[in-house]
């Protein structure tokens, strides 16, 4: 094995082992709102007290707050987490399932005002407020699905139960 396969695969095993981006879960709680300005985001950070987290960790500096869109796209989420960078002007999300601050792979933020630049820090996200409006816009599609018109399946199915009781 040569010297940069070597480096290479004991870089890929720290990574993994470290886990850039990690959050901790019982940190998560869904949010109306991100900060939208760093004097918010200052207070939203002593509010949140990320160290109390993460104080039987070895690094309990190493989680920071953040307030990102979950993987979804129809929440916003505060969190504890290792910071990220993010590329490709994505969006920061938080992946629930895989437990991690990471990029989003469905919501760009390029044509946002102002736009994510191609390289940033997780910790950042607060200043590209685009992604929050997109969360905000699918929690409200989410939403309007939610009427009555999806209870009828389920109506139907009470009723017939209730027929078949009774008889």
């Amino acid at each position: 094995m040569t010297l940069a396969r070597s480096q290479l695969r004991k870089f890929k095993t720290s990574t993994a082992k470290s886990g850039f981006g990690s959050g901790l879960k019982e940190s998560v709680k869904n949010v109306e709102n991100c900060p939208d300005s760093k004097e918010k985001w200052r207070e939203a950070v002593e509010r949140k007290k990320c160290p109390s987290f993460a104080f039987k960790l070895s690094k309990p500096e190493e989680f920071i707050y953040h307030c990102v869109i979950n993987s979804y796209l129809n929440q916003s989420v505060e969190l504890c987490a290792q910071q990220k960078i993010i590329f490709g002007g994505s969006c920061t999300e938080y992946s629930a399932s895989a437990n991690r601050i990471q990029g989003s792979l469905k919501a760009l933020c390029t044509n946002s005002s102002p736009p994510c630049p191609n390289v940033y820090n997780s910790t950042q996200s607060y200043k590209y407020q685009g992604c929050y409006h997109l969360s905000k816009k699918n929690q409200t599609k989410i939403a309007g699905k939610n009427t009555s018109g999806d209870l009828k399946p389920v109506l139907s199915i009470m009723i017939l139960c209730l027929l078949i009781i009774v008889d």
